[in-house]
C-alpha cells in the first residue's frame, strides 16, 4: 500500500471550517492589544501559522487597525506572503509511505512510480520479494531504502530517467534533502591508476539530482576537509581552507533533465600508503530566487542593439543580439551608478519571451567589474538562449533578484575507499 504526501509547510494548517477563520483572526487581533510583549508575539505567530487562507481576513482587520496593532498585522501579512512565494519558488517535497512486506520488487517499484509520477525505469529484476515498510520518507530516500532492503538491485539517475537495475546494492555516500539528493559514486587517483606522474590528481565523481517537476536552483559545491588515512591534507589550493567549486552554476539543465554531474579534481598527491580517504566534508549550497524586479524590457530586441534603457541609477545596454531559428547569442552591459548599488545578477534572470508568452531562460556568465575611481560597477553579461525551431521572439527581459534564499546540504563522509 502506498500513499503520496505533499506537505505545504505553513500553507496548509489543520483542516478547519472556512467560516472560522475570521473569528480566529479577530481573537488574535484582540490579543495584540495585550500589555505583555510575549502575548503580542504569540498573537503574531498565531496569525502567521494560519497561513495563506487567512490573508483576506487579516487584511480586512488591517484596514481598521492603528498604531502598533497595524504594524504587527503588516508584519504577519509580509511573513505569510513571503512564505507563499518561498513554497512556490522552492517546491514542496514528495513524501512516500510504503508497505512492501512480501511484495515483488517490481510491484513495489511500480507503485512508487505510479504514486509519485517519477520516471523510474526497470526490467528483468530479481524475482525474490522485498520486505520493507516505511512512512513519510522523501522520494530519494524511499527509493534507496527499497533497493537496500532487497540488496540485489541499485538505482542510478540518468539525464531523463531513474534506472533500477539488477546488480549488488551500493551504499553510496549520499545526503537527502527535500526533493534533492547529493551522492558520490567514485573516487580515483591518477597516481594509483597510471603510476607516478608530474601532476598527480584526485577525481571525485557524483551527482546532484532532483525529482521530476522540481525547481532546480543555482548550486555550488564547497569542500571543507579532504584528507587521506595517512593524514595528508589533499586541499591543493590551501591547507585547511574552504575550496569552492562552481558546478556550471550559470548553465541550467536541459528541460526534463533530472541531474547534474558533481565532479571535481584536485591536483594533490596521495600518501603512497594511503588506502582510503579518511574524511571528505563539505556542502552543496542551493540558491533559490524568491522574488525579482524588472530592470529592462527590450521589445523586438534585434532593433535595440547598441541602445540603452535606464531605471534609477542602473543603465542596461543591449550590446549584441544575434539570433537563429533555434538559439540566440546575447551580450548585455549593465552599469550601476554607485558601488553601494551592487546587483545580484544571475544568468537565469535574463529571459527571452516568444509570441505565445513562453519564457526561455539564459545560460552564460556574468563578469563584475567595480571601478573604484568612478564609484561605478559594470556587469558584462555574456548569454546564450535556446528555443524550439520557428519560435518568434518578441522581447528580452532583464530581471534582478531582490529576495534570495540559500539552502545548505552538508555532508561528512568518512573512510571512502580509493579506486
Amino acid at each position: 500500500m502506498m500513499r503520496l504526501l505533499v506537505p505545504l509547510l505553513l500553507l496548509l494548517p489543520a483542516p478547519r471550517q472556512e467560516g472560522d477563520l475570521p473569528k480566529r483572526v479577530r481573537a488574535l487581533v484582540e490579543q495584540l492589544q495585550a500589555d505583555e510583549i510575549q502575548t503580542v508575539d504569540d498573537a503574531v505567530g498565531g496569525l502567521i501559522a494560519l497561513g495563506a487562507p487567512a490573508l483576506d481576513p487579516i487584511r480586512a482587520e488591517l484596514k481598521k487597525a492603528g498604531g502598533d496593532a497595524k504594524l504587527r498585522l503588516e508584519e504577519a501579512v509580509r511573513s505569510i506572503e513571503r512564505h507563499v512565494k518561498r513554497v512556490r519558488a522552492m517546491g514542496t517535497p514528495l513524501l512516500v509511505t510504503l508497505d512492501a512486506k512480501g511484495k515483488l520488487l517490481s510491484d513495489a517499484l511500480e507503485e512508487l512510480r505510479t504514486a509519485t509520477a517519477q520516471p523510474i525505469d526497470f526490467k528483468d529484476l530479481p524475482v525474490e520479494p522485498v520486505n520493507v515498510a516505511f512512512e513519510k520518507l522523501g522520494f530519494w530516500e524511499a527509493l534507496d531504502r527499497l533497493c537496500k532492503a532487497h540488496g540485489g538491485v541499485m538505482w542510478e539517475v540518468k539525464e531523463k530517467a531513474i534506472v533500477v537495475s539488477k546488480r549488488p546494492y551500493r551504499d553510496l555516500p549520499k545526503v537527502f534533502r527535500g526533493n534533492h539528493v547529493v551522492y558520490f559514486e567514485r573516487l580515483s587517483s591518477d597516481t594509483r591508476l597510471m603510476g607516478a606522474r608530474k601532476d598527480p590528481s584526485l577525481h571525485l565523481e557524483g551527482a546532484f539530482a532532483w525529482t521530476k517537476g522540481s525547481v532546480v536552483p543555482r548550486e555550488t559545491l564547497d569542500i571543507e576537509e579532504f584528507a587521506d588515512d595517512r593524514g595528508t591534507d589533499l586541499h591543493a589550493k590551501a591547507a585547511g581552507a574552504l575550496v569552492t567549486f562552481s558546478l556550471s552554476e550559470e548553465y541550467p539543465p536541459e528541460p526534463g533533465h533530472l541531474m547534474k554531474a558533481l565532479d571535481f579534481s584536485e591536483n594533490s598527491l596521495l600518501h603512497e600508503q594511503a588506502a582510503k580517504i579518511e574524511r571528505l566534508k563539505g556542502s552543496v549550497r542551493l540558491e533559490y530566487v524568491i522574488e525579482s524586479r524588472k530592470l529592462a524590457t527590450f521589445e523586438k530586441p534585434a532593433g535595440w542593439t547598441g541602445k540603452s534603457q535606464k531605471l534609477g541609477g542602473v543603465t542596461v545596454t543591449l550590446k549584441k543580439y544575434s539570433a537563429t531559428d533555434e538559439d540566440a547569442d546575447v551580450n548585455v552591459k549593465i552599469e550601476s551608478a554607485t558601488l553601494r548599488d551592487k546587483l545580484l545578477l544571475r544568468a537565469r534572470g535574463f529571459h527571452l519571451i516568444d509570441s505565445k508568452g513562453a519564457v526561455y531562460e539564459a545560460s552564460g556568465w556574468i563578469d563584475e567589474e567595480p571601478d573604484e575611481d568612478t564609484g561605478k560597477i559594470e556587469y558584462d553579461c555574456d548569454l546564450e538562449f535556446t528555443f524550439p525551431e520557428k519560435t518568434v521572439i518578441v522581447a528580452l527581459e532583464v530581471t534582478v533578484p531582490t529576495d534570495l534564499e540559500e539552502v545548505v546540504i552538508p555532508f561528512d563522509f568518512k573512510d571512502l575507499p580509493l579506486k
